[in-house]
């Protein structure tokens, strides 16, 4: 089933959808390719700009790797629509990962059918926006520190802050929730405090610009999955009733949460 998926998504390439997400991500990309930062959006807020909030990991990403490919326009389309495929690829992975090492083969077989299966939840990956990268960012930041793999943990929740507005709630609440299950603080106070000073090119960014940021959305379309959301429940109350047991688990649906209030 995922290669059938991956072989089509790979078919796209050539030919990929910018919807409206698509292309202010892309036009700041090509913006980052073209002039090595984008403290100010010139691009998408006329006349006269605004500071840019957006998280720089991704666009980054966009610039140099559409400027690799030849940096014409088409090329920046090309860069994100690869970028995209990656991150389908690492939301796939991601999910196999933690349902096989958790929940054996079968999990993973249901696991990574449903999710790639699911119209409304793959295309939250395979759109290539920002806001995917922080879910996958999330779970691995959250299991790192569960292992005690600290380093990688810090790299991880920075990953989420720099990818993303949301990153600042979702991947360090998944670290905060591990660590009070297993009350690690010390281990809390390292990858807190070193992801803070990591971040805070950006936390500074950001606080001297907040009257700039709104914060609020309009009413969206509700979009169901039910064939995930069914077994999903089962799966949360068995998990709530034994949290010590799974504290990745719990950790890494805590993080959800914040998204969850925000963009139900």
């Amino acid at each position: 089933i995922l290669a059938l998926h991956g072989i089509l998504f790979v078919k796209t390439l050539p030919d990929y959808f910018v919807g409206i997400d698509s292309g202010y991500h892309v036009s700041l990309g090509r913006w980052y390719g073209e002039h090595g930062s984008a403290w100010w959006d010139h691009i998408n807020f006329g006349p006269g700009g605004r500071p840019n909030l957006q998280g720089p990991l991704l666009h980054l990403a966009i610039g140099y790797l559409g400027r690799a490919l030849g940096g014409d326009g088409l090329d920046y389309v090309r860069a994100n629509a690869s970028l995209a495929l990656l991150q389908w690829a690492a939301a796939m992975f991601t999910a196999w990962f933690f349902a096989r090492r958790y929940g054996g083969d079968w999990a993973a077989l249901f696991a990574v059918t449903l999710l790639s299966g699911a119209l409304f939840a793959s295309i939250s990956f395979a759109i290539g926006i920002p806001s995917g990268w922080i879910f996958i960012f999330a779970a691995w930041a959250a299991w790192c520190f569960v292992e005690g793999r600290l380093t990688l943990a810090i790299l991880f929740t920075t990953a989420a802050v720099y990818t993303h507005l949301a990153g600042y709630a979702m991947a360090p609440l998944a670290v905060f929730v591990a660590a009070v299950i297993q009350r690690r603080w010390k281990a809390l106070a390292i990858v807190g405090g070193a992801t803070a000073v990591l971040t805070s090119p950006y936390t500074i960014h950001f606080l001297g610009n907040l009257e700039w940021y709104r914060g609020r959305r309009g009413d969206e379309a509700l979009m169901l999955a039910p064939l995930i959301y069914l077994p999903a429940a089962f799966g949360v109350v068995r998990l709530l009733r034994r949290p010590r047991e799974n504290v990745f688990l719990a950790a890494w649906l805590a993080a959800q949460t914040p998204w969850i209030v925000q963009d139900y």
